[in-house]
């Protein structure tokens, strides 16, 4: 995406959550980039040194400082809700079940045009028993009815332990009933990331970058679209 000109501003929302004591959201960029297993994403060596030499001046991972990585791209990249000046996160920063419903009330409109707006919940998308790891169905569709029609969502989600294609198939099937659009998805087999656009030229665009993307990584990367499903299987 970093490559392409379909978007004018990259807006994170990271979800923050008050440490539980699991090791969830713990490991550190450079495990996992140009010293550890070669995860997809490895081949983009500027971005894989830069996440390595954040974690290690601050040895913990700094979402934060990814806003002046896409900054220097000229990509406008806004990280929400807002931190202090100093980069330390504030209290009204975390996302809690006391304050989810306020939340997402502080998305700046101007924020959501020509924007690809990334939701990082610790563990996905809503299941039968929610917590605050997870991004809820109505949550999800209030912010993308007011995004711009050239923009786009994108949801991060850990597998869970079912099967894969059934899975994925379900989830697709419950996005596209409730948005009205055709999402598209990628998975390395341990995480997934979902895409939703409203305007069709946008979303061509989305699937063709990461298909290429699936390219440079195919022992690991598959990618999967709604409309090439067999059948819409019924979504939760």
């Amino acid at each position: 995406m970093q490559k392409s000109s379909i978007f004018s501003n990259f807006l994170f929302v990271p979800m923050l959550t008050c440490d539980d004591g699991t090791s969830d959201g713990k490991i550190l960029p450079c495990k996992n980039s140009l010293n550890g297993r070669k995860r997809p994403g490895y081949n983009n060596r500027e971005l894989m040194k830069f996440l390595d030499d954040s974690a290690k001046k601050s040895g913990e991972k700094d979402f934060m400082s990814i806003q002046k990585f896409f900054s220097d791209k000229g990509l406008k990249c806004r990280i929400y809700p807002f931190c202090s000046e100093n980069n330390e996160t504030e209290k009204e920063d975390y996302f809690t079940k006391k304050n989810r419903q306020a939340y997402f009330t502080g998305l700046a409109k101007e924020s959501l045009k020509s924007s690809l707006v990334l939701f990082d919940p610790d563990n996905g998308l809503e299941v039968g028993k929610n917590t605050e790891k997870h991004l809820l169905y109505s949550e999800l569709m209030s912010v993308f009815r007011q995004t711009g029609d050239d923009s786009a969502v994108m949801i991060y989600q850990h597998f869970p332990r079912e099967n894969h294609e059934v899975y994925l198939e379900r989830r697709l099937s419950k996005l596209g009933k409730l948005s009205g659009c055709s999402p598209v998805c990628i998975s390395d087999g341990e995480i997934i990331f979902f895409y939703l656009a409203k305007n069709e030229k946008t979303r061509k665009e989305i699937k063709k970058i990461i298909l290429d993307y699936s390219g440079l990584y195919k022992e690991k990367c598959f990618f999967k679209d709604f409309d090439e499903m067999p059948q819409k299987t019924p979504g939760y």
